[in-house]
């Protein structure tokens, strides 16, 4: 049996890209339709050698990568929203057509967002994808996973 220690640590504007296999673990823990790629981690809770459990939330940026399931977005209005329009879908949203109904689509999003709120999982060294912003998960992760 691997020995858990309680490590609580506040992991402010860090955001990790994730694998697949744990990201449907989220999706089927919080009965999302979609896989949580990319995440913003608030923090950590415990450890042990293989893993870290830790706390996070949906990732508030936009960029050239759905927010939701990281596949790249190929239009200058996908990119604006930040999220593809397959993902909208999942969530509930009619996806703009044009740049004015855009304020309006992304406050609806923002908000399903912040309504699915933080979720804690155990995050395996074996499943962090890529660490997008932010050192010190990295940091903790080379300290401690081994």
């Amino acid at each position: 049996m691997k020995k858990e220690i309680e490590i609580r640590v506040p992991l402010q504007n860090e955001s990790i890209k994730l694998k697949r296999k744990v990201a449907l673990q989220i999706r089927e823990g919080l009965g999302l339709k979609f896989h949580p790629i990319l995440v913003d981690l608030i923090s950590t809770t415990h450890m042990t050698t293989d893993a870290v459990r830790v706390r996070a939330k949906l990732t508030e940026q936009n960029g050239k990568c759905c927010r939701l399931c990281n596949k790249t977005l190929k239009t200058d209005l996908s990119m604006m929203a930040g999220i593809g329009s397959t993902c909208a879908g999942y969530l509930g949203s009619k996806y703009p057509v044009s740049f004015e109904e855009m304020e309006a689509f992304r406050n609806d999003i923002n908000k399903k967002v912040a309504d699915l709120g933080e979720f804690e999982f155990w995050l395996p060294k074996s499943q962090i994808k890529q660490y997008v912003k932010g050192h010190r998960l990295k940091f903790l992760a080379e300290k401690f996973y081994n």
